[in-house]
């Protein structure tokens, strides 16, 4: 069997067999299909997480200093939506009510 180099990638290992394959076609006088020659022109493969790590942390324990500027009366706007929301809430709950208390008919007297 072939002894495989467990220092390379597999991807870089597919790209190889697939250089050694091109070869040997080209010296027998085949020609590569789509595919063999789709992965020629893309080039080889980088490597994106060596390039650019986002989930790299800084794990420096320095301090950062924060200074606060709000004086502490603000708006807070999404609890006024939310108040809003429960008070059309309770108003169309004792609406629906009295709709349905309305159109209940009293029985006729004999």
């Amino acid at each position: 069997g072939a002894k495989i180099d467990q220092t390379v990638s597999p991807l870089d290992q597919r790209e190889r067999a697939f250089a050694a394959k091109r070869e040997a076609q080209l010296t027998s006088g085949q020609y590569p299909d789509v595919i063999e020659r789709a992965v020629v022109a893309r080039g080889p493969i980088r490597n994106p997480v060596a390039d650019f790590d986002r989930f790299r942390i800084d794990h420096s324990n320095t301090p950062v200093p924060v200074s606060v500027t709000s004086s502490g009366r603000e708006i807070e706007w999404p609890q006024i939506g939310i108040g809003f929301g429960v008070g059309i809430g309770i108003l169309l709950m004792v609406g629906l009510v009295l709709a349905l208390r309305a159109r209940r008919t009293p029985p006729l007297a004999h």
